[in-house]
């Protein structure tokens, strides 16, 4: 491995701070000042690559961890009404209600039990082509008068 200089270490460092929060490379090279190309170079490393990995699943199971939380736990919203919170008249604070997200819980479920809560996508046709089937003329009282084949 080549040598790198003390600037190289410390951005290379600052971006993987930057994705631990954030988990994207564009944010990141803005927040360091490097270019994505530059940032792929780097990541030809394979020691960093590694710690570049790491970083990315830290800001992914921290967004899990918040996405359950809001799920189970909602989050306070204040009320509002024609675009001015609604002001409790005892308190003097405004009025809050918690809000809880069925979105979040049914993400949370399919990616945790695929195989019960995923989209239910019709059953693909059977593929039929090149078979032969045998078409029936009948009369006004279904008695046949004709037949052939006919491919699919």
């Amino acid at each position: 491995m080549t040598r790198l200089r003390a600037s190289t270490r410390a951005k290379r460092g600052a971006l993987l701070e930057v994705v631990r929060k954030c988990g994207l490379i564009a944010p990141a090279c803005r927040s360091v000042g490097v270019t994505r190309r530059t940032v792929y170079n780097w990541l030809a490393d394979p020691a960093y690559r590694a710690q570049f990995e790491d970083a990315r699943q830290e800001c992914i199971e921290r967004l899990e961890a918040e996405t359950v939380r809001r799920a189970r736990d909602g989050v306070v919203r204040v009320k509002y009404h024609n675009g001015q919170p609604i002001i409790d008249p005892r308190t003097g604070k405004p009025f809050t209600e918690r809000v809880y997200s069925d979105r979040l819980l049914i993400f949370l479920l399919r990616a945790l039990r695929p195989e019960k809560y995923r989209d239910k996508a019709p059953a693909p046709a059977p593929d039929v082509k090149g078979r032969l089937i045998r078409l029936v003329a009948v009369d006004d009282k279904g008695q046949p008068i004709g037949e052939r084949e006919a491919a699919l």
